[in-house]
């Protein structure tokens, strides 16, 4: 006898899933991003007082996160999934009503496209690799291709950011 759902509930269930992971990946992707918006945006003084103005800001998600966590568990697993969707809905919001728009610029900055690719080939290989080591084992060229394959993409990356007149990655900065 199937399960509840069948094979059909299955699929939902694990389409929801991903789509609540990727709008937490969003999430999570955005606070580091807000920093410069904050420091344009808001004319609060020094760089220290909205580096503090961040941490307050990271301190009581960190703080309320998992006490409403666990309320939501209480009601279901799922709502601990979507949580994220109102909150950046809120954001989204605010944002456009509390930051000015960009000023026009004369002369567009080029996207790094050799570097987006070779570190995107550089982050799958090595993922592919190091997952498939317990099922393979490191001696498997399944998983020995692909990590060569991902430290190659770093070293190019590394090389072509290095001559970028606007890289991905400003170097220096590591």
């Amino acid at each position: 006898m199937p399960a509840a759902g069948g094979r059909g509930g299955n699929r939902i269930v694990l389409w929801s899933m991903t789509l609540a992971n990727a709008i937490i990946l969003v999430d999570q992707t955005a606070v580091p991003l807000a920093l410069p918006s904050i420091m344009k945006s808001f004319n609060v003084g020094s760089q220290q007082v909205q580096w503090v103005m961040m941490g307050g800001a990271a301190a009581v998600a960190g703080a309320f996160g998992p006490t409403i966590g666990g309320a939501l568990t209480a009601l279901s697993w799922r709502a601990v999934l979507l949580v994220n969707v109102p909150l950046a809905v809120v954001a989204i919001l605010g944002t456009l009503r509390a930051v000015r728009p960009d000023e026009a610029m004369e002369h567009r900055p080029h996207l790094d496209i050799k570097g987006t690719v070779l570190l995107t080939v550089a982050l799958v290989s090595l993922v592919s690799g190091l997952s498939q080591s317990q099922a393979w084992g490191w001696a498997s060229p399944g998983v020995l291709v692909p990590l060569v394959i991902s430290v190659a993409a770093i070293l190019a990356f590394l090389r072509v950011e290095h001559d970028s007149p606007n890289p991905l990655m400003d170097l220096p900065l590591l």
